[in-house]
């Protein structure tokens, strides 16, 4: 069984259940920002619904947007840090009690490679990561005993389909220049 979910693009996300049920897989999409507490709980409240318990959390969320700092604006740094950090944090939150009642479950982070260095123009992708690699090794030290994992994926880059051209200064989107 698996919890789909994605902030806008509700046909892909069904098409992906769709693939999922024809695999054999029971699909939940749900449409959230998880940026936001109040949509990650109810994301969570209808996945426990619908399936009873959640043993794996992976959160492959993240926003990436590539430009100086100074450039940001208050309001967009704070927009980074909810969906690539605290979103963790939310989904954490929410389904620990239920883990660590059952003394099983599994929390996983994609933090990337910005989770453990520096790169040029992006610093609120590198601070944010950095922060998650901290949530991450918290959570391993205060669930593990109950159980429950945390661990966080480091992956290097990823040639992928990149949604967002203008948040890659000219010349320096990888997998388009």
């Amino acid at each position: 069984d698996v919890i789909l979910v994605a902030r806008t693009r509700g046909d892909d996300l069904n098409q992906v259940a769709k693939e999922c049920e024809a695999l054999g897989v029971k699909a939940l999409p749900l449409l959230a920002d998880v940026g936001k507490h109040e949509e990650v709980n109810r994301v969570v409240e209808q996945g426990l619904e619908r399936f009873g318990k959640v043993d794996v959390l992976v959160c492959a969320t993240g926003m990436r947007p590539h430009k100086n700092f100074w450039e940001f604006s208050y309001d967009e740094w704070q927009q980074v840090f909810a969906v690539n950090l605290h979103s963790t944090f939310f989904f954490a939150k929410a389904l620990a009690p239920s883990m660590i009642k059952r003394k099983s479950g599994n929390i996983i982070a994609l933090g990337g490679k910005s989770a453990l260095t520096s790169e040029h123009h992006a610093a609120v992708i590198v601070a944010s990561k950095h922060g998650l690699y901290g949530l991450i090794k918290s959570l391993a030290l205060e669930l593990g005993p109950y159980g429950v994992r945390a661990n966080l994926i480091a992956v290097g880059s990823i040639g992928t389909e990149r949604r967002n051209p203008e948040w890659y200064p000219p010349g320096e989107n990888p997998h388009t220049d």
